[in-house]
């Protein structure tokens, strides 16, 4: 039974591990081909650990939504305190009484483990009774899809759909006129992103042409 487990659980490594490759391979690829990075925006390291501990590791910007905020906020945190029992299990299967150095004794870390299990559990049951009430069937597609995106607090909303990239920017224009969105929300083809990154001197023309809406020739 135990060399089931193990290769079982080498055999579902293997798999993970690929499909987790080719997915980062697929983004390095993509950042790959992106304009080179603008002489000033690296070796900042204290702006850059600010930023993570400040909008990552804080949530700040997922934190304005207060409820869905917080759900996430704790789905997050918990994720994170939960990796530990991946670690935990794993190791079992090649040493039946492994535990993590230093702190996996501590009375603590099974504590805390059981605590961000149950607060997971409770967040993902917020997200179930927000996406009930807030159901497609109560509101208009284009302003659900929109509130979806806007919840992620996001500088700049892409499609790459030219109906959605439509239907997005009447529901961030309403949401703009209800104070529900910022200003500074722009919505955009993704083909007009991929050419912000190529030739940034056609900034200014791509951003007027993010809110044309499609016609039949097109």
């Amino acid at each position: 039974m135990a060399t089931f487990k193990l290769l079982l659980g080498l055999g579902m490594t293997v798999v993970l591990l690929g499909i987790a490759g080719a997915r980062l391979g697929f983004l390095y690829r993509v950042g790959a081909s992106a304009q080179r990075v603008e002489p000033g925006r690296v070796g900042r390291t204290g702006d850059i650990a600010r930023a993570e501990v400040v909008e990552v590791a804080a949530q700040k910007k997922l934190l304005r939504w207060t409820a869905p905020g917080l759900a996430h906020f704790a789905v997050f945190w918990g994720f994170l305190v939960l990796v530990l029992t991946i670690i935990e299990g794993y190791g079992a299967l090649f040493l039946p009484t492994f535990h993590i150095p230093v702190i996996g004794m501590w009375p603590a870390l099974g504590f805390f483990e059981d605590l961000f299990a149950v607060i997971c559990l409770l967040a993902v049951a917020a997200f179930t009774v927000i996406r009930l009430r807030e159901s497609p069937r109560k509101h208009g597609i284009n302003l659900n899809r929109t509130d979806e995106a806007l919840a992620l607090s996001p500088d700049l909303v892409t499609a790459a759909c030219p109906f959605c990239v439509t239907m997005l920017t009447d529901g961030v224009a309403q949401r703009r006129m209800e104070g529900a969105a910022d200003d500074s929300v722009e919505v955009l083809d993704i083909a007009e992103v991929l050419l912000r990154s190529v030739r940034p001197d056609l900034d200014d023309a791509s951003s007027s042409g993010a809110t044309t809406a499609p016609t039949s020739e097109q």
